[in-house]
């Protein structure tokens, strides 16, 4: 867990990974939540395996990656239905596609990229910045109200703070390209400037 006190370097992240691991997942705490607030928000640290790293500490490849997980903005949509959710409102770790460093030919591994990954859970494109009280619009004794908390952009803003505060990670010295997924993909291109302009992030797609 990042406190304020201890904020969990990528330092310490990198030296103390289990040998059986690929990657940390660092709660950050703060005004941050999910939509379900019983899954607390954090980012998902993703290390290259030390035989693919020529530098040591490996710092100048950093891959940012906005997770998806659909769009809401109704009760039905925030919250499910009796067929259940829409968007996720809970943390899902990323395993599959590049996020899999076993995978044969993966070029992030190749390439001895570190990869963060931001967690999605708040249906708002991690741009989110509003409490909007829902309701299902049923009739009683099926009528429900619930705050929806849209809480992206503090999301977002805990893990940029932190990989600013990173040594391995100062804007200049480090490659960083952005990517996206779903409604990640529209997240990044609304941070894209800021991205740019405080990561230093050279490609953005």
């Amino acid at each position: 867990v990042a406190t304020n006190e201890y904020r969990c370097s990528y330092e310490y992240l990198r030296q103390n990974l289990p040998t059986d691991k690929q990657s940390w997942f660092v709660i950050t705490e703060g005004e941050t939540q999910c939509l379900d607030e019983t899954s607390k928000y954090g980012f998902q640290l993703i290390l290259p395996p030390p035989e693919n790293v020529e530098e040591e500490p490996p710092s100048n490849k950093l891959m940012v990656h906005f997770a998806g997980g659909g769009a809401c903005f109704t009760y039905a949509t925030c919250f499910g239905t009796f067929w259940g959710n829409v968007v996720h409102t809970k943390v899902k770790p990323q395993t599959g596609g590049y996020f899999n460093y076993n995978l044969a030919e993966n070029p992030l591994v190749s390439g001895a990229w570190t990869t963060i990954a931001l967690s999605f859970c708040t249906g708002d494109m991690h741009v989110g910045n509003a409490e909007v009280e829902l309701d299902n619009g049923f009739p009683w004794p099926f009528h429900y109200r619930k705050t929806a908390k849209f809480s992206g952009y503090n999301n977002t803003m805990s893990v940029m703070n932190w990989i600013k505060e990173q040594k391995e990670f100062e804007k200049g010295k480090v490659e960083v390209a952005v990517a996206g997924s779903s409604a990640g993909s529209l997240g990044v291109q609304v941070w894209s400037k800021y991205l740019h302009d405080h990561l230093g992030a050279s490609k953005i797609q």
